[in-house]
């Protein structure tokens, strides 16, 4: 009988092939429609026996094993939102290591721009397999703080502390917004406005 041999049994990562690649016989028959030196990639674990003829017409099988990893996939870092201005350090975990695309290295900072920015992260584990993951920085844009006009009164008059633009405002000199309040020197005041993502800006009026 010929000495017919399917291969040694593989594993493989998901989405890589393997070479049908009998070797004992002169003509050879893989089940399930499939051929010699065929690139077969598997959908899952499995067996496949191939049958083998030699030059006086004897014929034998052998099974060959493919199967397929089980990957450890890479994990970026958890998606974030903040402010415009502020930055992130950019982290993933992986068993062999991460590459992020763009030229972009784990623990540097980043400062994307106002709305969604999608980061896209590699990683392999310890069967070589690679994986990838995504991270989405969102940032908000700041607030359009308005201190209000700078405004010339007589001392002894009152003026109204109104900002807009935000949320929530806090006054230098402790008025609450919407305030009125009394003049009788030169008065610098800054506003600071937090709007409902605690993102926040400042104006300032001058009352002289």
């Amino acid at each position: 009988m010929p000495s017919i041999n399917a291969g040694n049994d593989t594993n493989l990562c998901p989405g890589n092939s393997a070479v049908l690649l009998a070797t004992g016989g002169i003509n050879y028959q893989w089940e399930n429609g499939l051929s010699q030196q065929q690139i077969y990639q598997p959908l899952s674990n499995q067996w496949l026996t191939v049958v083998g003829t030699d030059s006086l017409n004897c014929i034998a099988s052998d099974s060959l094993y493919l199967g397929i990893f089980t990957i450890d996939s890479v994990q970026a870092m958890a998606n974030e939102s903040f402010c415009f201005g502020d930055s992130v350090a950019l982290q993933a975990y992986a068993f062999a290591g991460v590459w992020w695309e763009n030229g972009l290295q784990s623990g540097q900072w980043v400062s994307p721009n106002i709305g969604n920015t999608v980061y896209v992260v590699h990683g392999s584990d310890q069967n070589g397999c690679t994986s990838t993951d995504t991270l989405t920085l969102t940032v908000f844009s700041l607030p359009m703080v308005d201190a209000g006009n700078d405004t010339v009164v007589c001392s002894g008059n009152s003026t109204f502390l109104n900002a807009t633009g935000a949320a929530s405002y806090q006054w230098s000199n402790q008025s609450a917004n919407g305030s009125q309040l009394t003049i009788f020197n030169n008065v610098d005041l800054v506003v600071i406005g937090t709007d409902i993502h605690g993102c926040q800006q400042n104006d300032s009026r001058c009352i002289s």
